[in-house]
Order: structure tokens, then C-alpha cells, then sequence
């Protein structure tokens, strides 16, 4: 006979197979029933929520991640995604809350540095989504993600040539097919 526990993560393993094939709302079906079992099981919680936030359902993602954070408070991807939620329904200064606490638990992530200077861009302060965009260009040189939207942040305030300079980088990582 299989524990609760055992039941729990059988179920996990299979929602995460779910959400890696992109059938996020049986695998939403499928953590819920595995949280039936194990109420407080934060990867099912956090992925529950990942999966809610690929459907846009950002407030139950939120909701979904914050009881993953109220178990395991440390965990910068769950601060991380909580963050894009947020900036998804457009509670920008929410949205930076959690990526600088995903920062504090894990400084060297590109993509976290990334989504904070869009996030600075949403906001209209391009000074400091120019400066995490650099951060994150210094730990994935080439990201060609935050070379495009440096320069979408540099066109911003009108430093033309920096914002080229910034697009060439770009496509120097990912080519962009031109129609002609």
C-alpha cells in the first residue's frame, strides 16, 4: 500500500510530464490531486502555479506560488515566476519586489536580471532596466534576449547609436531572417 507521500509524488511526476508536453490544465488537475494528498508539497505548488501562469491565470498562479514561498521561502525560481505573474497583470512594483528577492537567493541568474529591466522598461525607468540588462549580459554574454531589450531601453532615451549598437549584438546571437 503506497503512503500519502508516495501517492503525492507519483502524481507530481506525472503533472510534470503534463507541463513539460504543454497540457497545462490536466496538469493542474493532476498537482491538485497530488496537493489532496500532501497539502504542503511545494514543488507541486510551484509547478501547479507554472502551470496556472502558461494558461494566464496569473492571480491563482500568484496564489499557488505563495504557498510554495510559505513553505520554502528560498526558492529564487518560484520568487522569480511569482514576479512575472505579477508584471503580467501589470503590478509592476510587485513584479520587481520578487525578482530582487529572487536576486537576493540567487544573484547569477541572467534570465532573473533579464525580466527586472523588462520589468524597469514596463515601469518607464530606463536607466535602471539599462543597468539589469548589463548585469545580465555580464553572466550570459550572449543572451540575445537582453541585447534586444537593452536596446529597445537605450532607443527609449533617445541614445541612437548605443540602441544599434545593442540591436547588432542581438543578431549577432540570433539572426533574424529578413524578407525581402
Amino acid at each position: 500500500m503506497k503512503t500519502n507521500r508516495a501517492k503525492a509524488e507519483l502524481l507530481f511526476e506525472r503533472g510534470f510530464n503534463q507541463v513539460k508536453s504543454e497540457k497545462y490544465e490536466v496538469a493542474i488537475a493532476t498537482f491538485t490531486r497530488a496537493l489532496m494528498y500532501e497539502p504542503d508539497y511545494s514543488k507541486a505548488l510551484y509547478q501547479r502555479g507554472f502551470a496556472l501562469g502558461s494558461l494566464g491565470r496569473h492571480i491563482e498562479a500568484i496564489a499557488s506560488f505563495d504557498r510554495a514561498l510559505a513553505i520554502c521561502p528560498d526558492t529564487y525560481w518560484v520568487w522569480h515566476n511569482r514576479g512575472i505573474s505579477q508584471a503580467k497583470l501589470g503590478r509592476y512594483m510587485e513584479a520587481i519586489n520578487s525578482f530582487d528577492r529572487a536576486l537576493e537567493f540567487n544573484p547569477d541568474s541572467s534570465i532573473v536580471w533579464h525580466n527586472l529591466g523588462v520589468t524597469w522598461s514596463n515601469c518607464g525607468i530606463f536607466d535602471k532596466a539599462i543597468a539589469s540588462f548589463d548585469r545580465a549580459l555580464q553572466l550570459q554574454p550572449n543572451a540575445y534576449w537582453a541585447w534586444h531589450h537593452r536596446g529597445l531601453a537605450l532607443r527609449q532615451l533617445q541614445h541612437h547609436e548605443a540602441a544599434l549598437n545593442s540591436f547588432a549584438r542581438s543578431t549577432e546571437f540570433k539572426p533574424v531572417n529578413i524578407l525581402i
